[in-house]
């Protein structure tokens, strides 16, 4: 079961960082706490269905779309049959060159620009 559970006021945005590379996920892990925020993770999109249904709704998701177990396209569909985590905003980091999303997902190319990253994210982060 989901439920809601609003962060206090005065703490840092938190952020559910899905990728199966664990190079990847530790590097954009790192810059995303040295920029203030907490982080939790996942390897793919089933583990963060998980994570989403045992603690508090991050601000934002973080997610690759090419997986294994449950990919990133999966996940998206998933969450928008889920209240209250289809309304978390998500953007997408990928090496593909056409993905197939909507226009309501961020999307930052990889390999990663840091300043974009930290720009979308920020842009998207639930208030």
């Amino acid at each position: 079961m989901f439920s809601v559970m609003s962060p206090p006021k005065d703490q840092a945005p938190e952020i559910l960082l899905v990728d199966d590379d664990p190079e990847v996920r530790d590097a954009i892990r790192d810059l995303l706490e040295d920029e203030g925020f907490i982080v939790k993770c996942a390897c793919n999109g089933s583990e963060a269905l998980a994570e989403l249904a045992a603690r508090e709704l991050p601000d934002a998701i973080i997610l690759d779309l090419t997986m294994p177990v449950m990919d990133g396209y999966e996940f998206l569909q998933r969450r928008q049959t889920i209240p209250n985590v289809a309304d978390i905003p998500v953007v997408v980091v990928t090496a593909s060159m056409n993905p197939r999303l909507d226009e309501s997902v961020g999307f930052v190319r990889k390999p990663i620009d840091i300043e974009t990253l930290m720009t979308v994210v920020r842009a998207r982060l639930r208030h």
